[in-house]
């Protein structure tokens, strides 16, 4: 019945001229036809613009926006691919990607009752990416870029944290001041953030999770919950500063690894450790000496790198080795690191220190 009163309906409106063609489907009559241009007005396109490149915002005149494109991952900025019309506002002068561009690499609107103050054409409803560099490998190294921002994060609750740290060690101050070990602390952190990679990532998800391997390096400082039950054991007025975060039960080391905030601690453990055992020990690399205490040799003991040929010790092919399992790949040809010791020739191969010092230079 209902077809049969919409048959009705059709023949009592206007007959169409006979050249006129029509299709089949919901649009059927010129008056529907008619109806449907007036509501699309304001998105339909002239011969020269295209969908990807138009701005659109109801009561206002169309504009050309970019849309897309594509930088090299080298330092300085090289446009490899665009799909930008011409005279087109920069994306950068955009508030809310302004706010983001120190957090991502990838801008993407896609919350429809959103415009992103014309980033979004409202009509065609789709999608915006932004993809850019310097900061493109963050895919690989989500922290870097934004290394000084989470280093910040270990002051947020104390800014005289790192001061404070050092103070609770005091036989850190017969070999370092409290600005050198500050810095000396917050470089090596500033490192790890920097070479904080997905596996790391990976790592400290499944920690945050409960699964915790003592052996797994966590967190900014790249530390194993096991080095910090050891610290606990030996310094406890490091236990002591944990317990008071709220860092308890069997999984603290590695929740305090993870909170930011007790990083400046844990960190002076570290230093303070390394302090002990250079005391008790003499250099590898120059039998009959003690090994010298001093930044530069704490800071090769944080990731100790080189490795030598002890069979030829007038050549002992000294050399850095970063990849992974170097240790156990080292020892198969015969090789042995080079640790402890305050030994120039070890030093200035070390591709660990010269990391240290870089990011010393981003330290104030």
């Amino acid at each position: 019945m209902p077809e049969e009163c919409d048959k009705k309906k059709e023949l009592a409106k206007p007959q169409v001229a006979p050249e006129t063609v029509f299709y089949s489907g919901v649009i059927k009559n010129q008056s529907l036809q008619k109806d449907w241009r007036e509501t699309q007005k304001q998105h339909m396109l002239g011969q020269d613009q295209s969908a990807t490149d138009l701005f659109c915002k109801p009561g206002a005149a169309n504009e050309a926006s970019q849309k897309f494109e594509l930088f090299e991952g080298s330092q300085e900025p090289t446009l490899l691919a665009s799909n930008v019309a011409p005279g087109a506002a920069s994306v950068e002068t955009i508030p809310q990607v302004q706010a983001a561009s120190s957090e991502v690499d990838a801008v993407i609107a896609r919350d429809f009752k959103q415009d992103y103050c014309g980033f979004r054409n409202l009509g065609l409803g789709s999608d915006v990416v932004r993809v850019t560099s310097p900061g493109s490998d963050r895919l690989i190294f989500p922290y870097r870029g934004t290394e000084d921002i989470r280093l910040a994060e270990c002051t947020k609750a104390n800014p005289a944290a790192w001061n404070e740290a050092f103070q609770a060690f005091p036989e850190l101050g017969k070999y370092l001041s409290a600005e050198a070990a500050s810095k000396l602390m917050r470089a090596l952190v500033r490192n790890e953030l920097h070479n904080y990679d997905v596996k790391d990532s990976m790592g400290d998800n499944r920690s945050e999770h409960g699964y915790v391997n003592p052996c797994e390096t966590l967190g900014y400082a790249q530390i194993a919950p096991i080095g910090v039950v050891t610290f606990c054991a030996k310094y406890p007025q490091l236990r002591k500063f944990l317990n008071e975060q709220g860092h308890l039960g069997p999984n603290a080391e590695a929740t305090a690894l993870l909170d930011p905030a007790c990083l400046p601690m844990i960190m002076a453990a570290k230093l303070q450790s390394e302090v002990d055992d250079f005391k008790h020990v003499q250099d590898k690399m120059l039998p009959g000496k003690c090994v010298e205490i001093n930044a530069r040799s704490l800071a090769y003991a944080y990731n100790a790198d080189v490795y030598y040929n002890p069979k030829t010790p007038e050549n002992p092919d000294l050399h850095a080795n970063i990849i992974p399992k170097a240790k156990e790949l080292e020892h198969l040809r015969g090789y042995e690191k080079a640790y402890p010791t305050s030994d120039e020739r070890v030093l200035i191969k070390s591709e660990h220190l010269k990391n240290v010092e870089r990011q010393l230079q981003f330290l104030h």
